[in-house]
């Protein structure tokens, strides 16, 4: 895991539904995640050069149960865009729209 004393980072995400009903919802998403770790001790200006700079693209699955709040299987598949050999498979529970999602893949090794 690498860890920094600062961190930018930006995720877009696109979803189509796959199945709707009424209380279940199957849906395919492809997403892009770019952040940017400062190494802990280094200049401000050390942010964006190229050996602190992730992007990650990838593709998922998310089962949406409608009646029970933030209730989201998702599984995604995510590999880097610099080092092909990165890759990894995540099962997360929840929204992952966040700071979150690029966090959690760093633990299972895409960072």
């Amino acid at each position: 895991m690498q860890r920094g004393s600062a961190l930018a980072a930006w995720n877009t995400e696109y979803r189509h539904t796959l199945l709707e009903q009424r209380w279940l919802a199957i849906q395919a998403n492809g997403f892009l995640d770019i952040a940017a770790i400062r190494p802990a001790g280094s200049s401000i200006s050390n942010t964006f050069d190229n050996q602190n700079t992730k992007a990650f693209g990838g593709i998922g699955i998310l089962i949406i149960h409608k009646f029970i709040h933030s209730a989201i299987l998702r599984i995604d598949y995510g590999f880097s865009l610099k080092k092909p050999k990165q890759r990894g498979l995540v099962f997360g529970i929840g929204q992952f729209f966040e700071l979150q999602q690029i966090v959690r893949r760093n633990k299972v090794g895409l960072f």
